[in-house]
């Protein structure tokens, strides 16, 4: 299977939402998919990579930098995904090679994620690529009302 890896585009949004509906569970409206993916092209702190067969956009890796006061910067990743039909063909290991080198030139020592407790098959692959589990934890979220 012959793929391309490319930073986003304004254009792929109806792709994105394809993909976070489809290969994550999220039914995010495309208006809203494109007023974020706006947002994250213009801040150098975030990346977006694609992966594209003949013109399909079928995965996307989205990083973000991780700064804290206790320990080195990292890289968060924010989102990975591969559509289904196009699992298992070395997509999702070639999405974070940019996000590896980017880091790198950012100074970052760790990329880190987390991932749903239920997401076994991505957890088999987070090991596979050499992430390492390193604790359970609860999220938590807090719902703001914009006034």
């Amino acid at each position: 299977m012959k793929y391309i890896i490319r930073e986003a585009t304004n254009k792929d949004t109806e792709f994105i939402c394809r993909i976070n509906k489809y290969a994550m569970g999220y039914g995010y409206p495309k208006e809203k998919t494109q007023y974020q993916l706006e947002k994250v092209l213009r801040d150098d702190n975030q990346k977006n990579f694609v992966a594209e067969i003949e013109h399909l956009v079928v995965g996307y890796v989205h990083a973000t930098t991780y700064d804290l006061l206790y320990a080195n910067s990292m890289v968060n990743i924010m989102g990975l995904a591969v559509l289904e039909q196009y699992r298992h063909n070395g997509i999702a290991t070639k999405l974070m090679d940019p996000v590896d080198e980017w880091a790198k030139n950012i100074g970052a020592d760790t990329i880190r994620l987390t991932s749903g407790k239920e997401r076994e098959e991505a957890h088999k692959f987070y090991d596979i690529v050499g992430f390492e589990r390193k604790k359970e934890q609860i999220n938590f979220a807090k719902k703001l009302r914009l006034e």
